[in-house]
């Protein structure tokens, strides 16, 4: 029977103005995504009132540090927003991972998929445009 990958969640929210119900809720997102995925949930990382713009988020360091230790096999996030509004961040960031082993799986993105390098452009780009217009 093949072992189960160890997945990370992520959650984050923008501003002091989100509610603070907004990480719970994307870590219950993440862990039926995890489910769905038969997935093994062993970590959460969080930041609160933190835009994702910036790679300066302590709960997103952490997880980075944690996968560069091979603590887990994939991160598991609501969307590619979560994790990322910054292309500049975002590209080398999934290349890291992709050498480390690691997956990303959202439910916009699932870089185990032929298409999810492409997808994840697309997603990134939006995102970073979105963080823009706000």
């Amino acid at each position: 029977m093949p072992q189960r990958l160890r997945a990370a969640i992520y959650g984050r929210y923008s501003t002091e103005k989100q509610s603070g119900a907004s990480i719970p809720d994307q870590f219950r997102v993440g862990e039926r995504l995890a489910e769905r995925h038969d997935f093994e949930v062993v970590a959460h990382y969080s930041d609160a009132a933190i835009s994702g713009g910036t790679a300066q988020r302590p709960g997103y360091q952490q997880m980075l540090e944690a996968a560069r230790r091979g603590e887990f096999d994939v991160i598991v996030a609501e969307d590619t927003s979560r994790l990322w509004r910054n292309m500049a961040e975002q590209a080398p960031r999934l290349a890291e991972l992709t050498d480390l082993g690691i997956a990303v799986v959202t439910h916009d993105l699932d870089t185990r998929a032929e298409s999810g390098g492409m997808l994840a452009a697309i997603h990134g780009a939006s995102s970073e445009q979105y963080r823009r217009e706000i």
